[in-house]
């Protein structure tokens, strides 16, 4: 995505990706209760609904953050694997062409995850979206991320109960999300249908049912 946009564009939603997770992480001692809670609080410290406007040689590109928690309508989750999805959306006025890519992610309690579960559902992601899927750890020292395929390389849990090799998640998603080292390019999701659109699956599948939990969607405006 980095390339479709002004430089000037990428460093503003760098700086917020970087810098509003850690509102969240104090919230830890009050919302620490489930996965489910600490998603809510971390993706609303994203949310920022009002349009952006930054201003360049070429004109001006307008950029938002919104966040919509879809709760218990999630009940096929058990079937994808995922708790939600980090979508960035980009339009470009001459035709209405709109780019998009999407992020798949499951959320965990440090201390609190089940093993062989998480494993069966990081499979479930990645056979939807190969190498394009994180897990998010929650735990009293941050919020931490990883590539859901680095994660199912791990054989057993450390014995600390957490998972090794993460990065704090704002970071991740500024440095690999924002950059297109991770995120599937032409997924997102119909919110209107509740589908999830893949740009493949296979010749006649490109569509997936799927109530999510989560949905944070990243748009960007181009100049006119």
């Amino acid at each position: 995505m980095r390339r479709l946009l002004a430089p000037p564009v990428v460093d503003e939603i760098e700086r917020h990706l970087l810098r509003r997770p850690t509102r969240a992480e104090g919230a830890w001692p009050y919302a620490n209760s489930d996965e489910d809670a600490i998603t809510v609080e971390l993706l609303s410290s994203l949310r920022m609904p009002r349009w952006r406007r930054v201003y360049t040689k070429a004109g001006v590109w307008r950029w938002r953050v919104t966040y919509k928690h879809l709760g218990g309508r999630a009940r096929l989750e058990k079937h994808i694997g995922a708790d939600g999805l980090i979508q960035i959306e980009v339009v470009f006025s001459e035709r209405a062409r709109r780019v998009s890519k999407g992020l798949l992610f499951q959320a965990k309690k440090r201390g609190a995850t089940r093993w062989p579960e998480l494993r069966t559902q990081i499979r479930k992601m990645e056979r939807l979206a190969p190498g394009d899927t994180a897990v998010f750890e929650y735990g009293p020292r941050g919020y931490l991320a990883a590539d859901a395929r680095e994660v199912l390389r791990i054989e057993t849990l450390p014995s600390q109960g957490g998972l090794d090799s993460m990065e704090p998640v704002g970071p991740y998603l500024a440095d690999r999300f924002l950059a297109c080292k991770v995120g599937l390019r032409g997924l997102y999701f119909d919110a209107v249908r509740e589908i999830l659109v893949f740009p493949r699956l296979s010749r006649s599948v490109t569509e997936v049912r799927a109530h999510l939990k989560h949905r944070l969607k990243i748009e960007v405006e181009a100049p006119r």
